[in-house]
């Protein structure tokens, strides 16, 4: 039986990212650095980095989360609300990380958002697929 201690990552990146080998590459390596997380979220683009990212967990047996937009009602601002519910839901699920693929405006705010919530951002960008962990900050050791 697991630990309460679960991992649980967020992913965001472009709907137009469309590297399936690279996205594969760099979960794969985060989860050789960080253990194989238990829950993939993320905001259910049926496109790219939310795809592959759904695939991947998929393919590794990784429980998925998804939380679409409702686009319908809330018009421009459901992209911002799911990140916003994301983020919360995110960190009371006790989050430790937000790894964001190359993507514009959306995947920015993601990213800020976890980070308001103290989840960790690996920004992974075309030309790195790696990421170290930073060190504990003073009263986190």
């Amino acid at each position: 039986m697991k630990e309460p201690d679960d991992i649980l990552w967020l992913v965001a990146g472009g709907r137009d990212f469309t590297d399936r080998s690279f996205v594969f590459r760099c979960l794969d390596r985060m989860s050789e650095r960080m253990g194989m997380p238990d829950l993939l979220m993320h905001g259910h683009c049926p496109t790219g980095a939310d795809a592959l990212a759904d695939e991947w967990a998929f393919s590794r047996r990784v429980h998925v989360l998804r939380v679409p937009a409702l686009w319908g009602p809330l018009g421009k601002c459901a992209g911002p609300t799911r990140n916003a519910t994301m983020a919360h839901l995110a960190a009371q699920l006790g989050a430790k990380l937000c790894i964001t693929f190359p993507g514009g405006t959306g995947t920015e705010d993601m990213a800020r958002r976890a980070k308001q919530h103290r989840i960790q951002v690996a920004e992974i960008e075309r030309q790195c697929v790696t990421w170290t962990p930073p060190l504990p900050t003073r009263g986190e050791e």
